[in-house]
C-alpha cells in the first residue's frame, strides 16, 4: 500500500492520564500549523466549554510563537511547552540562561509557575498529525 501525508491539527483534554480527542482540522500544507488554525481550535473549545474550563495548554515547541503565546496570554489561558535544553530563558533574577541549567536546580515535579485555577479538565493538547501507511 501507498503512503499518503495527512497533517491534523488536533486539540484534546486530558483526563484520568488519557487523552480525549474533542476538535480537529485536517490542515491542506506539511508542516506546522499557523497562529490562526491554533486559535480557531481553541476558539471551539472556548465557545463549547468556557475559558474557564482550561488548565492550560500543553504543544510541543513547534507551536511556540510570540503571536501565540501572546493569544494565550491576552486569553488568561496557561501553558506548558517543550523546549530546547540550549533555549535561553530569563530566570527570577533577569538573568539569560539555558533551560537546562535552569532544570538542573529543580526537583522533580516542582515547576516555575503554578496557575490557582480550579480545572474542569486537567489540560487540552494541540499536536500535528503524522504520516499514514498501510503498515505500522
Amino acid at each position: 500500500m501507498g503512503a499518503a501525508w495527512v497533517n491534523v491539527l488536533m486539540l484534546s483534554v486530558g483526563y484520568k492520564n488519557i487523552s480525549i480527542p474533542l476538535f480537529w482540522t485536517v490542515l491542506e500544507e506539511k508542516g506546522c500549523s499557523d497562529n490562526a488554525e491554533r486559535g480557531g481550535i481553541v476558539q471551539q473549545f472556548i465557545d463549547e466549554f468556557g475559558a474557564g474550563s482550561i488548565r492550560f495548554v500543553a504543544a510541543d515547541r513547534e507551536f511556540a510563537s510570540k503571536e501565540w503565546l501572546a493569544y494565550l496570554v491576552k486569553h488568561k489561558i496557561g501553558f506548558r511547552l517543550t523546549i530546547k535544553a540550549n533555549h535561553l530563558i530569563t530566570d527570577k533574577r533577569g538573568r539569560k540562561i539555558h533551560a537546562s541549567k535552569m532544570l538542573k536546580t529543580m526537583k522533580i515535579g516542582e515547576r516555575a509557575r503554578v496557575s490557582e485555577k480550579a480545572p474542569v479538565v486537567e489540560s487540552i493538547s494541540l499536536c500535528r498529525g503524522m504520516p499514514q501507511s498501510g503498515r505500522r
